[in-house]
């Protein structure tokens, strides 16, 4: 008989985690980009690390997936990106989308790199709620060179959600304006 109540205690430490906000299920997709490898790693009873490996060859690229929880989960969805593209990356800019609302807790950078603080996420006309992450770049991402982008979002219970993404390459924005400049200049002159 003894046996018994140590069983029921046992049983009921080991159901105790699974009573916060496990993630339960989840599912990716990419467009613009190919999606090399995801892994969910659970860190706490309710932290879960999302690890993106891709290769974006098209901009914009995206991500898409769900994510089924039996509670409000905080997500780090880190991302590890090659630069496949025809030009090197000096600014990335990344929407996340949710059906409900959610929070981005923290970021974090590339090497060099730094970010904009976001706002809270807004709800658009589809009724669905949008944040955005702008990185600004130190040293620029080379074509074949990679890059680590993090972000740890909150949120309530189960969602679908989309990870748009837009790298930029800082040369184009300078020549426009030196060109910009220029044309001024020789307008005075004339």
């Amino acid at each position: 008989m003894r046996g018994y109540w140590l069983v029921g205690v046992l049983a009921i430490a080991a159901a105790g985690p699974l009573a916060s906000a496990a993630v339960v299920g989840t599912a990716q997709q990419g467009s613009g980009l190919t999606l090399n490898n995801w892994v969910w790693t659970q860190i706490d009873t309710d932290t879960y690390l999302l690890e993106l490996d891709e290769t974006v060859h098209g901009v914009p690229a995206s991500v898409t997936g769900d994510i089924t929880a039996d509670g409000d989960p905080r997500v780090w969805i880190r991302k590890s990106v090659e630069n496949d593209t025809t030009f090197a990356w000096g600014y990335y800019h990344i929407d996340i989308c949710m059906p409900v609302t959610f929070d981005i807790l923290q970021i974090t950078d590339p090497d060099t790199w730094s970010h904009l603080e976001p706002g809270p996420a807004v709800l658009q006309e589809n009724g669905r709620w949008l944040a955005s992450v702008d990185f600004q770049g130190g040293d620029p991402i080379a074509i074949g060179e990679w890059g680590e982008f993090g972000i740890l979002v909150s949120f309530a219970g189960t969602v679908d959600y989309c990870v748009s993404q837009v790298p930029i390459a800082p040369e184009p924005a300078s020549l426009l304006l030196l060109a910009v400049g220029g044309l001024l200049l020789r307008r005075k002159r004339v």
